[in-house]
C-alpha cells in the first residue's frame, strides 16, 4: 500500500473515535499491520496518551 494511503488512514483513525481494532476492521486491514503503521507514525492506541480509570461500585450482596 502506498505511504500516502497509509498516512491518510492513520490520520483518519486518529480523528475517528474508534478503537484501533475497530478501525482496522472497517478499513479491511489486519490489526497487527495497522497497529504497526500507527505506532511507526508516533501514534498510540490510546489517542489521549493517558490511561483512564473508572471507579465502579458493585451492589451489596444480600444475605438470605
Amino acid at each position: 500500500m502506498p505511504r500516502e494511503r497509509i498516512a491518510a488512514l492513520v490520520r483518519e483513525y486518529q480523528s475517528s473515535g474508534l478503537t484501533l481494532a475497530a478501525f482496522a476492521r472497517r478499513a479491511g486491514v489486519k490489526y497487527p499491520t495497522f497497529a504497526g503503521w500507527v505506532y511507526s507514525q508516533g501514534g498510540s492506541a490510546n489517542r489521549k496518551g493517558a490511561v483512564r480509570f473508572a471507579q465502579l461500585q458493585l451492589p451489596r450482596r444480600v444475605r438470605r
